[in-house]
């Protein structure tokens, strides 16, 4: 339910933040703080706060969704934090995932922000979604929970890395103008 909340709190600020600036601050977030839980020994565990601090999550989770589908950041690496097991972090992340970006897809629809020009876009995306998830499918049976925590992490890094290569230059060209 928090990121049913979430969502048009997100869709609401998008047009009143910079994207640029959006993606570095996320990006950079995501370069430190992982990498950081990839090498610490032991991760803390976050074993307070019960329902009221995950519908908190969700709710980052549905505002991240609104500006931007990142609805899963947040709420993975709570569940990280949170210390559950794969089998319960995939089963809460590819359900909150779905049903989030779904209700983000909604809202991004009845306030026209997608247009028939970004429609075929949709032939690009789809495969580009679909083929890693049925890759990540097939390797998750073989993993062990170290492993999951491991690339869920790389994954992670790898995301901020390419939010930042996208951000810096296009926030560093009005300085060089």
């Amino acid at each position: 339910m928090g990121g049913v909340v979430g969502i048009p709190i997100g869709v609401a600020i998008l047009p009143l933040i910079n994207t640029q600036v959006f993606k570095a601050i996320l990006g950079g977030f995501l370069v430190i703080w992982c990498p950081a839980m990839l090498l610490a020994r032991r991760l803390p565990r976050i074993t307070r706060g019960g329902r009221l601090a995950d519908a908190v999550v969700g709710g980052l989770g549905g505002v991240m969704g609104g500006l931007g589908g990142f609805t899963g950041t947040v709420p993975t690496l709570w569940c990280t934090l949170r210390g559950l097991p794969k089998d319960e972090q995939r089963a809460i992340i590819q359900n909150f995932n779905l049903s989030a970006l779904m209700v983000t897809m909604a809202v991004y629809l009845s306030k026209g922000l997608v247009t028939r020009e970004v429609l075929p876009l949709f032939a690009v995306v789809a495969p580009a979604m679909l083929i890693p998830t049925l890759l990540g499918s097939r390797l998750y049976v073989g993993i062990s929970e170290a492993q999951f925590r491991q690339l869920v992490l790389a994954l992670l890094t790898g995301s901020g890395v390419a939010l930042l290569a996208s951000s810096i230059p296009a926030l560093l060209r009005p300085m060089s103008s």
